[in-house]
C-alpha cells in the first residue's frame, strides 16, 4: 500500500510552505510519527511526522521547494 506525504495546512492563510530539509532518504525506513522532514512559513518552523509506517519512496519535494499545501511530496510503502 502506497500512503502518499502531504504538504498540511498550518495556518488558513498560508496557501504554500517552503520545503527545508528531509530527515529521511528515499529507501529510508520510517516508523509513523517520527520526524520526516521540515517546512518554514513565513515566521515559523516545523517538523512533520511521518504519516504512516513503512519505505520512504518517490521523494518529489527538495529543500527549497515553494509548493500547495495539500501537494504530495513522497509516498510511504508499506
Amino acid at each position: 500500500m502506497r500512503t502518499p506525504v502531504l504538504l498540511p495546512q498550518i495556518g488558513e492563510s498560508m496557501p504554500v510552505l517552503r520545503v527545508t530539509g528531509w530527515f529521511k532518504r528515499a529507501g529510508d525506513r520510517v516508523v509513523e510519527g517520527e520526524p520526516l522532514y521540515s517546512v518554514s512559513t513565513d515566521k515559523m518552523d516545523f517538523d512533520l511526522p511521518a504519516p504512516a509506517s513503512g519505505v520512504l519512496a518517490d521523494v518529489s519535494a527538495a529543500a527549497g521547494d515553494v509548493l500547495p499545501v495539500g501537494a504530495v511530496v513522497a509516498f510511504i510503502e508499506s
